[in-house]
């Protein structure tokens, strides 16, 4: 079993809700939830939209980085997503992202871990850091390092500090 990091993200609908029936659609026989972080709120990245909740999981899991994929692309079709193939960000009903999957590098045509901007952004690296506090990516570098490195000064803040309640 390897330790994964996802990210999910939403601003349609009622994100808090379905974060919480997408973590029921993970936990199951090849994926076991082991730590949520709060859900955060912050301005939409890219384009004009409305404010995106971001939700981080430490997930310990049997399948491999593209396996892993192909689960989460079914529940986000699942819940609604339909892909924009012209790159062009949008607001979307759920996005989940593969932040991290152990020490792993992974770089194909449909996959990029750990994920390729999320240095860029302080809505990932802040509920990547409450769930995984003292994680090292495989370049040497601490989250901690990366928050502190991000550029990104968008107002980032929990909607609830406390998940469990």
């Amino acid at each position: 079993m390897k330790e994964a990091v996802l990210l999910l993200g939403a601003n349609l609908g009622d994100p808090p809700s379905v974060f919480r029936q997408v973590a029921r659609e993970l936990d199951g026989a090849t994926i076991r939830i082991l730590s949520l972080s709060a859900v955060y709120c912050s301005p939409a990245w890219g384009f004009e939209g409305d404010d995106f909740h971001n939700q981080a999981i430490l997930i310990s899991t049997s399948l491999d980085p593209s396996s892993l994929l192909e689960q989460l692309l079914a529940i986000e079709q699942k819940f609604g997503r339909v892909r924009n193939e012209s790159g062009v960000y949008s607001s979307r009903p759920i996005d989940i992202d593969i932040l991290v999957f152990g020490s792993e590098v992974v770089v194909n045509d449909h996959l990029q871990i750990p994920h390729p901007r999320m240095h860029l952004r302080r809505f990932a690296l802040l509920p990547l850091h409450e769930v995984m506090p003292g994680y090292v990516f495989p370049d040497g570098r601490s989250v901690e390092q990366l928050i502190a490195d991000c550029a990104d000064n968008a107002q980032v803040f929990p909607l609830n500090p406390n998940p469990g309640e």
